[in-house]
């Protein structure tokens, strides 16, 4: 079975298993509205594949600022970074995943 991070994050707050805070979001608007809502200065903007490796692949940043978070939600990049474990091209990713991360 293949699940997003979002998605089992869902699953877990359905069972109370404690999950930090995060957004799944499908475009630049909705990653600055969900900045706004996690009301925190540092995210995580998170390529959402089913593939290992993202961070070292370059598929999870971090976001200092509501600047930052519109900038890394227009990177194309973001989700096309090679898959580490499997050394295969990542598919693009349909969605990001904007989390609050402790700084």
């Amino acid at each position: 079975m293949k699940v997003h991070e979002y998605q089992g994050k869902e699953l877990f707050r359905k069972y109370q298993i404690p999950t930090p805070n995060g957004v799944p979001v499908f475009s630049v608007e909705e990653a600055l509205k969900a900045y706004d809502e996690l009301a925190t200065d540092t995210v995580v903007v998170k390529a959402q594949i089913h593939a290992g490796g993202r961070g070292k692949g370059g598929g999870v940043k971090l976001a200092h600022s509501k600047e930052e978070v519109e900038s890394l939600s227009k990177d194309t990049t973001l989700p096309n970074s090679v898959n580490l474990l499997a050394n295969k091209p990542y598919q693009p990713a349909a969605t990001r995943n904007l989390g609050c991360s402790k700084a």
